[in-house]
């Protein structure tokens, strides 16, 4: 088992000059020391989250820019899905036209 690094072992030794323990220690990861799984999901998903950032919400201001097409795309498919077609608005109102005419007739 090689020793423990401890803070003086690092004092201006250039690399080479390192020990293999020195040298474990220094790849550790500063968070998630010792869980190098936990690590890599969040290496993944603070990546992820600053990509879309980057993409759909940061301003690059009003001039187009590399992610000008897509964020239209999205837009485009966005309000697609929270709009309605001419179609369903009418078979909407038909439905309605519908209801009424049964309440109607009903109430007689």
């Amino acid at each position: 088992m090689p020793k423990k690094a401890t803070k003086e072992s690092f004092s201006m030794k250039p690399v080479s000059k390192l020990t293999s323990g020195e040298v474990t220690e220094l790849m550790k990861p500063l968070i998630f020391g010792d869980h190098q799984k936990h690590f890599r999901l969040f290496s993944w998903a603070v990546g992820l989250g600053i990509v879309y950032y980057m993409v759909f919400r940061h301003n690059f201001g009003e001039k187009p820019h590399c992610f000008t097409k897509i964020r239209d795309w999205r837009d485009k498919r966005w309000n697609n899905f929270f709009s309605v077609s001419p179609e369903e608005l009418q078979r909407i109102r038909q439905q309605r036209t519908n209801e009424t005419v049964n309440d109607k007739t009903q109430k007689r």
